[in-house]
């Protein structure tokens, strides 16, 4: 099993067609083959232990699916809601860093949702 995944990730070539042109091959670096169906499975292997371990981290929940990761924490008091999603993503960082993993900046986004009191507005 371990040959054949290693055969489906290395030397992988790709190409592009639009329309009635085909560009030349190039070497894919280390990516799984998008849209292939043992690509979202090796993801998951992959980032297993992230998920888990993000959900350890003290008020911080964590939810997943296909090559989306959504962390979240709620709490009374706002800051230390933040201060829980500040230490996931120092958590994030390290695991990237260490796994060899990019987050697209382009996907990445931070909302903050606060209950409306009638009381104080």
């Amino acid at each position: 099993m371990s040959k054949w995944i290693k055969a489906f990730l290395c030397q992988r070539q790709t190409r592009v067609k639009y329309r009635f042109n085909t560009s030349k091959f190039v070497q894919m670096r280390n990516r799984l083959p998008q849209g292939a169906v043992s690509s979202c499975f090796l993801f998951n292997i992959m980032v297993n232990d992230l998920i888990e371990n993000l959900g350890k981290i003290h008020g911080v929940q964590c939810l997943a699916f296909a090559d989306d990761i959504a962390v979240f924490s709620t709490h009374q008091n706002i800051d230390i809601a933040r201060t829980n999603i500040e230490q996931a993503m120092i958590y994030l960082e390290k695991w990237c860093n260490e796994n060899q993993m990019i987050v697209n900046p382009l996907r990445r986004k931070a909302l903050n949702f606060l209950k409306y009191d009638e009381k104080t507005s």
